[in-house]
């Protein structure tokens, strides 16, 4: 009894594990962490816009451009997400905006077609645009806008203040239709004093459209204005899966059988 028992436990921990448990991809930006972890760091406009690497960041520094100023920016990777219906991953961008100009979106960047962010229609953009104070799920830096909010205490104009974007996306169908469902969060600071305040938006994509294997940051900035934006961590974590739970419970019936089995 005590060996059937033993193995029906291993069996049951092996297969609980290897279901249920998920592998983050955390990036830690900076010279005494990960660099720039396999990202490229790219900009439109590299006379008035450029990258440094600090200890605990990557920063981006724009100002001094005129004419046709609008320019983009981007912190891309390719990640090999599972696209199978029923998969779904969280994707999470951390950065403290140093100094603002306007206008100015900032924010994390979904399912862009390559690594270098020169199409400011592509993927999807989770960011926040400083000129009209709000908070947008767009069709890439400066596309059509799917999604948006006011965020409360919003400003045009600060400095020194941590956001946190994160979405939440789970590959579905409906009606023969593939499809992500997108839940957009916006963490921010508005109110000072590490004070945090939660902003959530959400849409449905056709997923044939968004196709595109790199994500990361991606910006949008007037380079007439000055600006300073320090890029933190970047996380893509694949969400458990309900079979991990359905298959606990199954293993765990298994169990109660055995150990009857074995009392008779």
């Amino acid at each position: 009894m005590t060996k059937a028992l033993t193995i029906t436990i291993a069996i049951a921990m092996v297969f609980t594990l290897g279901v249920s448990s998920t592998c983050a991809d955390l990036t830690t930006f900076g010279s005494s962490n990960d660099g720039d972890g396999g990202f490229t760091l790219s900009v439109q406009e590299p006379d008035y816009m450029s990258w440094t690497t600090n200890a605990n960041d990557i920063t981006l520094t724009t100002g001094g451009g005129s004419g046709n100023r609008y320019k983009n920016s981007g912190v891309l990777k390719e990640f090999d997400l599972d696209r199978s219906v029923g998969k779904s991953y969280r994707i999470t961008g951390t950065m403290t905006w140093t100094t603002t100009g306007r206008p100015n979106k900032q924010g994390i960047n979904l399912f862009y077609d390559n690594n270098i962010a020169d199409d400011a229609y592509e993927g999807i953009n989770i960011h926040y645009m400083s000129r009209d104070e709000l908070f947008e799920i767009r069709e890439g830096p400066n596309g059509d806008v799917l999604e948006t909010v006011t965020p409360d205490n919003a400003s045009d104009s600060f400095s020194g203040l941590d956001f946190t974007y994160q979405a939440d996306i789970a590959f579905i169908n409906t009606n023969g239709t593939d499809e992500i469902e997108l839940t957009a969060t916006f963490i921010d600071e508005f109110a000072g004093d590490g004070i945090f305040a939660t902003n959530t938006l959400s849409t449905t994509l056709t997923a044939a459209n968004y196709a595109g294997e790199y994500f990361g940051f991606a910006g949008r900035v007037d380079i007439g204005s000055e600006s300073t934006v320090a890029h933190k961590t970047f996380e893509v974590i694949p969400e458990p899966a309900t079979l991990g739970v359905v298959g606990l419970f199954g293993v765990l019936a298994l169990l109660r059988r055995r150990l009857r089995i074995n009392r008779n």
